[in-house]
């Protein structure tokens, strides 16, 4: 009966445990190790060279394996193709800077910059780099948020041109986080919540006036209409008793929309 000896018992479960690549001979492992290195954070915004020194400390020659080095291309295409925006990306910034300052001359000059800057990178107006994208979004959500949950889009728009941006009502519809109401107003996604007229009746029923309001003005309201009854609640919570102007615009406000209001 063939037997194996303990040598070759412990080569085969190094070879299970470590399978290597026959051409270049290194071990999956290894190579997990180089991806890991890529998605280093110290290496992973710019660092080519230092990714590929870290790269080759893990095993001489690694960097070259054709599956590493053509991560590693990638990588460096990535950085070449996100620093070719970089001088862009830097003007519109400092336009929203001067813009904020009231700075005019600085921000002609600027607009001087930003056009030579599109000619060369050959940037339309509705090109916007990922890196600016993500901050408009931003700006949109957190102009959203300030006003309680919905603006309208020339309050989007103000916020967008103080970054430099000129902001379309096409950015906004697939924007994350952002939808248009049907009163035409904006809002952030987590606005958009249930209530029903059992709710609303539950709601009147506990005496709570204000808030039966407040939803129903949330969901159906327009941005001014949602600021108002906030005032009027506001003012309602400060003297602990609602003043008969502010009683009777409450009630009309929420009579324009209670038939919308389904079981």
């Amino acid at each position: 009966m063939y037997r194996k000896s303990m040598r070759q018992a412990l080569e085969e479960a190094r070879a299970y445990r470590d399978p290597v690549n026959e051409d270049k001979g290194f071990s999956s492992q290894q190579i997990k190790m180089a991806y890991g290195v890529l998605n280093d954070p110290r290496y992973k915004q710019g660092n080519y060279s230092g990714a590929y020194k870290a790269i080759e400390k893990i095993a001489k020659g690694l960097a070259s394996h054709p599956d590493v080095a053509n991560a590693l291309k990638r990588a460096n295409e990535e950085l070449e193709e996100a620093s070719k925006y970089l001088r862009y990306s830097d003007l519109l910034v400092q336009k929203g800077r001067m813009q904020r300052a009231g700075d005019k001359q600085g921000e002609k000059l600027t607009d001087i910059e930003i056009e030579k800057e599109k000619k060369k990178l050959g940037i339309t107006d509705e090109f916007i780099p990922e890196g600016m994208m993500k901050r408009l979004i931003g700006a949109v959500q957190d102009k959203l948020s300030k006003e309680g949950g919905a603006a309208g889009f020339a309050d989007l728009a103000k916020a967008a041109k103080s970054m430099g941006v000129t902001l379309t009502k096409d950015m906004l519809k697939d924007m994350p986080g952002v939808k248009q109401h049907r009163d035409g107003d904006y809002i952030l996604e987590e606005m958009i919540v249930e209530f029903t007229l059992a709710d609303y009746k539950k709601l009147e029923a506990d005496n709570q006036h204000d808030i039966a309001a407040k939803k129903l003005i949330d969901k159906f309201g327009t941005s001014d209409e949602k600021k108002e009854i906030n005032d009027i609640n506001t003012r309602h919570r400060k003297t602990g008793y609602i003043s008969g102007p502010d009683f009777k615009r409450r009630t009309q406000i929420s009579n324009k929309y209670f038939s919308r209001l389904k079981w």
